[in-house]
């Protein structure tokens, strides 16, 4: 379905990514940065810290933000609007290969045979529903929960307000991780193509190029 495949490549992937390369830099420079000497590279790296702490929160909020009726919000929720909207009626591109891979998407064992015997329009409307179970359940409502108040109080409303900013690194790998398997099924069932063709999200490795430059600067940089 070519709305899905736009959405994705045009839109959803682009989020993940900065929120991934985000995340990971971020992270580095917390663990690592205490072991700078140099002043110019403390400065720099609280910098880098700063900046892809907003990055990683606003990407991630976006990404699972709600469908607008006035725009077109790329999100998440606008893959389910888009299955409902054809009544849980759009064709399965691939339905045995899409079978093969649901464990690679986060389906337990029980709904992986579950989908398998389903009909089109039972397939559909099955996995639309077990995306959208997860998302109001642990572990993803919580952490989700817990991003969009700093989003919210600290990001965008810069409130005097007393907030942990604590980053919850388990929260932002929570959500990344369930976004790669939601964008995956469905770039797969309902476009063709393939994130997961091994089981490993294939743009995982790029996002691990900030890091890798940053702790290049650490080691040469002036």
């Amino acid at each position: 379905m070519e709305e899905v495949s736009n959405l994705i490549l045009k839109g959803l992937l682009k989020d993940l990514l900065i929120a991934e390369r985000s995340f990971l830099l971020n992270r580095s420079i917390n663990q690592t940065s205490i072991t700078l000497t140099n002043s110019n590279k403390k400065a720099i790296s609280e910098i880098l810290y700063d900046l892809t702490y907003t990055e990683m929160v606003l990407a991630i909020c976006r990404l699972f933000d709600h469908p607008s009726k006035k725009y077109k919000t790329r999100c998440i929720k606008q893959l389910y609007t888009l299955i409902e909207e054809r009544n849980f009626e759009c064709q399965i591109i691939n339905k045995k290969r899409v079978i093969e891979m649901l464990p690679h998407f986060g389906f337990p064992a029980e709904f992986q045979r579950l989908l398998s015997e389903s009909s089109t329009f039972e397939f559909n409307k099955r996995a639309l529903m077990f995306f959208q179970s997860e998302e109001i359940n642990k572990p993803i409502a919580p952490a989700l929960e817990e991003i969009k108040e700093k989003r919210d109080k600290l990001l965008s409303h810069n409130e005097e307000i007393t907030l942990n900013t604590f980053i919850p690194y388990t929260s932002f790998e929570t959500l990344l991780d369930y976004a790669k398997n939601v964008l995956s099924f469905f770039a797969l069932t309902y476009a063709g193509f393939e994130l997961k063709p091994t089981g490993d999200f294939y743009l995982t490795g790029d996002s691990h190029k900030w890091e890798i430059v940053y702790e290049r600067f650490k080691e040469n940089g002036g």
